[in-house]
């Protein structure tokens, strides 16, 4: 389960990357509500790219984190032996 959630959240971090086109027209259509003339600016497509970048790599860490507990848990406990 957790690994899914990771990779959902890096799935999203992806999309705000690569799927500004159909985010600008979800923000058109918001703006356009409220009556407001939305204009795609450079801020706007660093702050996506930014935001699709951290995004993904805290859904990449997510994963990683839950691969590595899961990895640790079938190894089985310590050896107090050792």
């Amino acid at each position: 389960m957790g690994i899914l959630f990771g990779l959902i959240i890096l799935a999203i971090g992806l999309f705000f990357i690569f799927g500004k086109d159909f985010l600008w027209s979800v923000t058109q259509a918001v703006y356009s509500m409220f009556g407001i003339q939305a204009a795609r600016t450079r801020g706007w497509e660093l702050l996506t790219t930014f935001m699709g970048l951290g995004i993904g790599l805290f859904g990449a860490f997510v994963t990683w984190a839950v691969v590595m507990v899961v990895k640790n848990a079938a190894s089985g406990p310590p050896d107090a032996n050792e």
